[in-house]
């Protein structure tokens, strides 16, 4: 009876105002048509698909273009009317084969059609069985404001792949749980006849829960862990997807049918509904005191009414009776609340907004007397704006108002502002920095050694300062993306660069804090053969060259060890040179380690006899007692300008000597520690190079 009830209300000719009333029922089971219950839904958005030819321009938009989208797929998208069409009252999304090339469509709702909680349904015939088909009815952040990939989020409401027809799959992708890291949570369900009729594709996202249905038939529930956003990032609007691809990791595992031309996926209907559970207003969290034009949104639908609330100390700008309402804000935190009427009544939501104080964004990097600089801080409503400058530096334009444009000097400097209005009279500053070479992401903190480093967070400066790549562009999508370093979230959704190109590198700013022994271990994957790089410290390599191991997949990142190296105290500019590209690389650990074993000692050479490493230009010279307890003689040698002694791993020290007479010189190594050397003497152009055993 339920579900006649809800198919009357999806029927496009039943004409009146579509919601549903749940007050009458008392009994609700685990497939029930809404996971909770509540008095009354409201339809805030739809598409029935009423007029022939292109999609809505109000409601759909596109996205276009090829190369793979981050699943190895071969379609190309594009706007085509032969890929996406309206025709008989329903949506037709066709891929085609032409020239051996797909193409296809995928339309977005974003920024026509954004929501952040509420019942969400389409009404769809997917593709025919076939291989290589992936059709998807899905939702992503319109804001991305946890960050990029999964971090901010994926719904999918309906995905299908050809080889597996009957199964319809229900899943979620945060931080946490995702298919890159094997977590993902989700769960299927079969419908043997989704090609040959229309099924109702759903789920009802509460701030609490999103679930699944077909139907009206719930076959998944994501709960709310209330932890952080990498397990729950979904309390941010997202937007609509509807698309076919071709092939792809998932869609294309088992190949494509090459006898397919074409396939196609048929939507009757998209609507979603809202009710007082799932209502919320979208707007700032935080403002500055008397902070100016900031904008709340509540849920829109063409039958509602709306009437705002602010407090007291703020101002409502323009109108308080539409779904969008602007606000001077006053001087304390407080409460935005709208009252909505509709259908059903009477809701009212609330919005809480904190306070944070002001600060400055502007030029963090400056060349010497660079023009065109910005500095500005968030507009504040009748407010006083006093701007300093370092010596030297000059205002070109804005002075008294909240941005300005500076001239800046040749020296790191600070732009300060005073403020003063009816709620604050302080001070901000914002410190620029002469542009060269700094850590990254805080330029007075080096990386830490002993401690683990990004391979993202390479230094400041840019290329040929901090780094070299071969292109002009990040190739991925990951972070950094202004930059052209090859950033992407390929590590198990965790950062690494890729795309390694021979001869590249980057450098990072780093503090050993003991003089130690340590072993360096690099996360990386690679579906090739091994390839090389090193690690070096000031110029000095330290790790490497090392030859980087086959993991079986670009996106299989295993701890490898680079090695070990005593490294001295002190603060180092570390660089990582890459000499064969072909693999990726994510971050690096290292930990204090014990030292090497020393090798075995060769046999004690015979006294006053030349032995170990032979030097033909200095074959005559003795040197002697050897082993010695004290001073060492060289005979048969003269100019000697410098005497120096190398341990078993490779650590040096100069040491004293002085001239006996012309040819004989006397090394002092009675604080020398006991072990065997070699010691290096530099005469004219040539250096002497021998054993030396110290008892």
């Amino acid at each position: 009876m339920l579900n006649s009830f809800f198919t009357a209300f999806n029927n496009k000719k039943f004409n009146m105002k579509i919601f549903y009333c749940l007050l009458t029922l008392t009994l609700f089971t685990a497939s029930s048509v809404f996971s909770q219950t509540e008095p009354c839904w409201e339809e805030v958005w739809s598409d029935e698909f009423n007029v022939d030819g292109l999609p809505d321009s109000t409601k759909w938009g596109y996205d276009l273009g090829g190369g793979g989208w981050g699943n190895n797929e071969l379609q190309t998208y594009t706007k085509d009317l032969k890929n996406a069409k309206v025709e008989n009252g329903k949506l037709i999304i066709t891929a085609i084969k032409e020239n051996n090339n797909w193409t296809s469509a995928r339309l977005i709702s974003k920024g026509k059609g954004d929501w952040k909680y509420g019942r969400i349904e389409v009404k769809a015939k997917l593709p025919a069985a076939a291989k290589g088909t992936w059709s998807a009815i899905w939702m992503l952040p319109t804001d991305w404001e946890y960050g990029g990939w999964p971090k901010s989020g994926e719904i999918d409401i309906m995905e299908n792949v050809g080889y597996d027809p009957n199964t319809i799959v229900g899943t979620v992708h945060t931080d946490a749980y995702n298919h890159g890291k094997g977590t993902q949570r989700g769960n299927t369900t079969v419908v043997n006849d989704n090609a040959s009729a229309f099924h109702v594709y759903a789920i009802e996202w509460y701030q609490d829960s999103i679930t699944f249905f077909v139907d009206d038939k719930q076959y998944h529930i994501f709960e709310n862990e209330y932890e952080t956003y990498a397990e729950w990032p979904f309390d941010k609007r997202q937007h609509l997807l509807l698309n076919i691809a071709m092939g792809g990791n998932w869609g294309g595992l088992q190949g494509i049918d090459a006898n397919l031309t074409s396939a196609t996926m048929e939507i009757e209907y998209v609507k979603v509904f809202q009710n007082e559970s799932s209502m919320a207003i979208d707007g700032e969290k935080s403002a500055i005191k008397s902070q100016a034009g900031l904008t709340f949104r509540a849920p829109y639908s063409k039958d509602f009414t709306y009437s705002w609330e602010v407090p007291a100390d703020a101002t409502i700008l323009g109108s308080s009776t539409d779904s969008v309402v602007t606000v001077n804000w006053g001087c304390s935190e407080g409460t935005v609340i709208c009252h909505i009427t509709g259908t059903c009544g009477v809701i009212d939501l609330e919005h809480n907004v904190t306070l944070k104080e002001a600060e400055i964004t502007g030029s963090k990097f400056a060349a010497p007397n660079e023009t065109g600089l910005t500095y500005a801080i968030d507009s504040l409503a009748n407010t006083t704006y006093t701007w300093t400058v370092p010596e030297g530096a000059t205002i070109t334009s804005g002075g008294g108002t909240n941005k300005i444009t500076v001239t800046w000097n040749n020296a790191t400097g600070s732009v300060s502002l005073d403020i003063s209005n009816n709620c604050v009279d302080t001070k901000v500053s914002f410190q620029t920095y002469l542009a060269g070479q700094y850590p990254y992401p805080d330029l007075d903190s080096p990386h830490a050694i002993p401690g683990e480093i990004e391979a993202t967070d390479y230094d400041y400066g840019g290329e040929g300062i901090a780094y070299h790549d071969t292109d002009n562009k990040n190739e991925g999508q990951g972070l950094r993306g202004d930059e052209a370093v090859d950033t992407e979230f390929g590590d198990a959704s965790k950062t690494n660069v890729g795309w390694i190109n021979n001869g590249e590198w980057l450098e990072y700013t780093v503090t050993v804090a003991e003089s130690n022994w340590y072993e360096a271990k690099i996360r990386a994957g690679s579906a090739g053969a091994p390839d090389s790089m090193s690690i070096s410290f000031n110029d000095e390599v330290k790790f490497g060259p090392v030859k980087i191991k086959g993991t079986g997949s670009w996106s299989i990142f295993v701890a490898q060890s680079v090695g070990k190296a005593y490294l001295e105290a002190g603060e180092y500019v570390m660089r990582y040179k890459f000499f064969k590209g072909g693999y990726n690389v994510g971050k690096i650990a290292f930990t204090v380690t014990t030292a090497p074993p020393a090798p075995e000692p060769e046999p004690e050479p015979e006294p006053e006899e030349p032995n170990g490493i032979e030097d033909e230009i200095f074959a005559h010279v003795k040197l002697y007692p050897n082993p010695s307890s004290g001073d060492l003689l060289l005979s048969g040698i003269q100019n000697i300008s410098k005497v120096v002694l190398v341990d078993i791993v490779g650590r040096t020290q100069e040491v004293a000597f002085t001239r006996e007479k012309v040819h004989l010189y006397s090394v002092k190594i009675n604080s020398i520690p006991k072990g065997v050397y070699t010691i290096q003497a530099f005469a004219g152009n040539g250096i002497l190079k021998r054993r030396i055993s110290l008892k």
